[in-house]
């Protein structure tokens, strides 16, 4: 179930070095969560960004992750727009400037730094994508990982505009996220705050808690797939 995998969250909004758009507008209200339904349709809607995994390759790429860079390296964009990178090998710095690539547009920073305990740390500020399916804003987004210990951290905002679905979502992590070594795309454990709502995850199930309501199920309930953005379906 990668949809649970916090990586791709994140990972998605940041590896958009070749994408730009609009500006972010600052903080949007978090979509409001009143019941375990609620909870569970937010969820659902943030795995369907599955279907644009495509993109995570883009930042994990040799190019960026390894190269040193003496100063900051311009990439063209297709419309006049830049994209600049400065590295020192342990850490990077992108800004994008209303660039167009391909069909992506990106705008706003990301910043990473590698951690003392091996953990990467990044930090996106105003960063918007968009591909003419899904506009995606984190106004402020951190966002943690560790890939030898595999657990990952999100704190912060994403805004999410697309055909099949649309919100604003507040992440929180309480406890880290692992995934899990049996083989399965599930979180091993781990706590999250999505919009107030909590969820805690015991491989292979999720608690859901909102308020007084609590509700345990499999996590694959929360998986959503979406096959199809033109009609929508999973």
């Amino acid at each position: 179930m990668n949809g649970l995998k916090l990586s791709f969250v994140a990972t998605a909004m940041l590896l958009l070095v070749g994408c730009g758009g609009g500006g972010s507008t600052g903080t949007p209200e978090a979509t409001k969560v009143e019941t375990i339904a609620d909870a569970k349709s937010n969820f659902k809607s943030i795995s369907a960004l599955d279907s644009k995994d495509g993109l995570i390759n883009q930042i994990n790429s040799e190019k960026l992750q390894k190269t040193t860079f003496s100063k900051p390296e311009s990439y063209n964009c297709d419309n006049g727009g830049t994209i600049s990178i400065e590295s020192d090998g342990s850490s990077f710095s992108m800004v994008a400037n209303q660039c167009k690539y391909d069909s992506y547009y990106i705008n706003g920073t990301v910043n990473s730094t590698e951690l003392s305990d091996g953990s990467e740390k990044f930090i996106m500020s105003n960063l918007t994508m968009k591909d003419g399916e899904i506009d995606m804003t984190a106004s402020q987004l951190v966002y943690v990982e560790n890939e030898n210990e595999s657990w990952s951290t999100i704190d912060g905002d994403i805004q999410i505009v697309s055909k099949c679905f649309s919100g604003n979502y507040n992440f929180k992590t309480i406890e880290k996220i692992y995934d899990a070594q049996d083989g399965s795309d599930n979180i091993e454990r781990g706590v999250l705050e999505l919009n107030g709502a909590r969820y805690t995850f015991n491989n292979p199930y999720v608690t859901i808690k909102v308020g007084d309501s609590e509700e345990t199920i499999p996590q694959s309930e929360l998986e959503k797939r979406m096959n199809n953005t033109t009609t929508c379906s999973e």
